[in-house]
């Protein structure tokens, strides 16, 4: 089915009532209030061909449905922050800031983000493959298991895994940026294509990266901290759709 852009309308029905019954947050009732502003958010924009939506076939999901879900990762007691693993090198002249990107995600979630101790590569290149730019690429299902084992303190409610390294789910596939589980509370995310003009980065690249400039380090911060805050979304349980032009500069 065609994807349709949701009325002003559908978008009200979808939120349903905001009161304190509904949502308890005063501060979350107070941004949902806004809901319908044209200046608080950008409408969905027109799906072109090639675009995710034009291929793959995404149910919306309204406020009610998600609180409704049987599961959902989400802080609790004593259970506060989700701790980011950061898996193989992250050069500092190629590669996003993972003290940046911790501050991005708990400003934009709302919640403590940990950056944890790095990963060597070679923990989980058991089904690393080839690519078709040369670039190494890890097996999702190997960075999950991992990540599944590690240990982290008490309060680690949910735990997302981050590298400079192409990611690919099956032999079907040729890359993701990204995926979760939500049942377990858990994802991994790769930035390696997010540098200026398709330039693979990381371990693994081929050619071997460069140092950016100040103007490509932020383009390269920017698209990290949008698909590692898209894709956390997910382990938190809600349903988040590729938009045309996401990883554009804004």
């Amino acid at each position: 089915m065609p994807f349709k852009r949701p009325s002003a309308a559908a978008t009200a029905a979808a939120l349903g009532p905001v009161d304190a019954t509904s949502v308890p947050d005063a501060a979350a009732r107070r941004a949902l209030d806004a809901r319908l502003d044209p200046d608080a958010f950008s409408r969905v924009p027109r799906v072109r061909r090639g675009d995710w939506l034009s291929e793959h076939e995404e149910r919306g999901q309204s406020l009610k449905s998600y609180q409704r879900r049987s599961y959902r990762t989400e802080p609790h007691a004593y259970f506060t922050t989700c701790y980011m693993v950061p898996y193989g090198k992250f050069p500092p002249g190629c590669s996003p800031d993972l003290s940046a990107l911790a501050d991005i995600a708990a400003a934009f979630f709302g919640f403590p983000v940990v950056c944890t101790k790095p990963v060597r590569l070679r923990e989980v290149s058991h089904g690393s493959r080839v690519g078709a730019s040369g670039q190494t690429q890890l097996l999702l299902s190997d960075v999950y298991d991992h990540l599944r084992r590690v240990k982290l303190p008490r309060d680690a409610f949910a735990r997302v895994a981050v590298t400079m390294t192409d990611l690919y789910p099956g032999e079907e596939w040729n890359f993701v940026y990204g995926q979760a589980v939500m049942t377990d509370g858990i994802g991994a995310y790769s930035f390696a294509r997010f540098g200026p003009d398709e330039v693979f980065m990381g371990e693994g690249a081929a050619p071997a990266h460069t140092e950016l400039s100040a103007a490509d380090k932020t383009l390269l911060l920017r698209r990290s901290a949008k698909v590692l805050l898209h894709e956390t979304t997910h382990v938190l349980g809600m349903r988040v759709r590729y938009l045309s032009g996401w990883l554009a500069p804004c």
